[in-house]
């Protein structure tokens, strides 16, 4: 529902002529503060094209994700394992509506495109890994407030402290319980 709000909000100030200031990578939704006029010494070309990057965002996120009108909560999947993807895709599919992607780097396209209600990370995937993920979506401001949660081999869970200090909002340990799963889902996004 928070990113329902959000866009909502960013619809209206962009409608009023107003500029969102979100020069901050601290970002949370609440302080967001809305000013008159030039921002940080922006000329009225580049708001108007910041204006225009919003809109679309938003525009692309109810084209590619039509399931969220249908109050179905999204998830979006970042796992290079195929296996994996299809195992928790099957679990989840029933109650959310589901977006994959295969590698961090179009993990965090999708998000950006889709802004999903939760996000399932692996952590250990090849050229960027979930620990490295989670950072990059805490730190952009159209998706630091989306939950996520890292999931990992027993091998890698000395990395289970650096992952919640960077801003994973959970840790799940491979293999799981699929009731735990849902519960620590259902405990992020109701």
């Amino acid at each position: 529902m928070i990113s329902k709000t959000r866009h909502i909000i960013l619809i209206i100030i962009i409608l009023k002529g107003m500029t969102p200031n979100l020069f901050s990578q601290e970002l949370k939704f609440k302080s967001l503060t809305v000013e008159d006029g030039l921002s940080n010494g922006e000329n009225l070309a580049e708001q108007r094209i910041n204006q225009e990057i919003i809109v679309e965002n938003i525009q692309k996120n109810i084209e590619l994700n039509p399931e969220k009108n249908n109050d179905k909560k999204s998830i979006l999947i970042v796992d290079d394992s195929e296996d994996v993807r299809k195992y928790l895709k099957s679990l989840l599919i029933e109650n959310f509506s589901i977006s994959e992607a295969d590698d961090s780097k179009a993990g965090i396209k999708k998000a950006s495109e889709i802004l999903p209600d939760l996000i399932l990370s692996d952590v250990m995937m090849p050229s960027m890994d979930g620990i490295e993920f989670c950072s990059k979506i805490k730190s952009e401001w159209q998706t630091s407030d989306i939950p996520v949660i890292l999931l990992t081999a027993k091998a890698s869970i000395e990395s289970k402290p650096e992952g919640l200090e960077i801003g994973a909002d959970d840790y799940l340990t491979k293999p799981f319980d699929s009731r735990e799963l849902f519960t620590r889902i259902k405990n992020l996004i109701d």
